[in-house]
């Protein structure tokens, strides 16, 4: 068991188990985690999900024709973020030198 920084408890299913099969007691576990509370909602099966990050690389360095590749990109996002986030897909550019 663990919870979220938003505070949603989620709970782990033993080995050989998935959460699917933890989904018919859902109640009776929310029950023995939070027997008082009435702000238990539902519970989902897990879920594999992405979060997007927008950063703000300046797409024009002065003296420089073009943009740098996905790497580089890539390079200045991980040097410069003190969080270190595990990546999905290589980052892409949404503008272009002219942009600034």
């Amino acid at each position: 068991m663990d919870t979220t920084a938003p505070g949603n408890i989620m709970v782990y299913a033993a080995d050989g188990l998935t959460s699917e099969d933890l989904l018919p007691h859902a109640d009776k576990i929310a029950g023995a985690i939070v027997p008082s509370s009435t702000d238990f909602i539902k519970a989902s099966r897990d879920e594999l999900w992405h979060q997007e990050l927008v950063n703000g690389v300046p797409t024009h360095v002065h003296g420089v024709e073009g943009l740098p590749s996905d790497q580089e990109l890539l390079d200045e996002i991980v040097n410069y973020n003190s969080h270190k986030y595990e990546w999905a897909c290589m980052p892409r550019w949404l503008g272009c030198p002219a942009d600034g």
